[in-house]
């Protein structure tokens, strides 16, 4: 697996380590391996296990360059400070690119982010019914993604935020998916067969 973080920290000139972060975890290592792999994922595993850095990683690894138009990649979390403080990290680490990191939180100005995602974000980093919101106002193109994760989706479990997620599942092409869980749910169980298609798991909390 180090060869994929090496692949990383040589496209995004190092900044990784300029933060610290000098190697994968095995949690890590193995998200990294599913996304060059291909194939779907779910990852269920509690907090601090370090499932925020999975997901960066997972983003840079599928999005290593800029490239005009649509976005590639779409990072969807629950709490609004949780999003904007993960689009300040992916904002950091990729600082010595051109790539471009857009929020698509609740508490935004809707009409500022559809402007600023139109203008070529290559990930967009929000919530579904932001994002809900923008799709079907034209403002998300979803036609060139390559890569979703939802971070805790066991919260996306509401029925507002499961049709939101259905809508916007729907409109995707055929792109990779991380799903996120910290714990299997009965209602989970039968609920993420419609976004995920035979995933590989990643079980933290197996005995």
């Amino acid at each position: 697996m180090k060869d994929y973080f090496e692949e990383i920290n040589q496209n995004f000139d190092n900044t990784l380590a300029g933060e610290g972060f000098n190697s994968p975890n095995d949690l890590q290592a193995a998200v990294l391996k599913r996304i060059k792999q291909g194939g779907d994922l779910l990852v269920i595993a509690p907090k601090e296990s370090g499932k925020t850095y999975a997901a960066m990683l997972a983003m840079m690894l599928k999005c290593p360059t800029p490239q005009e138009g649509s976005p590639r990649v779409l990072y969807m979390g629950d709490d609004n400070e949780e999003i904007v403080e993960m689009a300040k990290k992916m904002t950091l680490v990729t600082r010595r690119t051109e790539l471009f990191i857009e929020v698509a939180d609740s508490k935004g100005k809707m009409i500022q982010q559809r402007i600023f995602i139109f203008q070529g974000a290559d990930v967009v980093i929000g919530n579904a019914k932001r994002m809900y919101d923008l799709y079907i106002q034209n403002g998300l193109n979803l036609n060139k993604i390559q890569l979703l994760i939802v971070d805790d989706a066991d919260k996306f479990m509401t029925e507002r935020a499961m049709a939101e997620m259905v809508r916007i599942s729907e409109g995707l092409p055929k792109c990779q998916r991380i799903f996120f869980i910290e714990k299997r749910t009965p209602r989970v169980e039968r609920v993420l067969p419609r976004f995920l298609n035979h995933p590989m798991v990643i079980d933290l909390t197996a005995e």
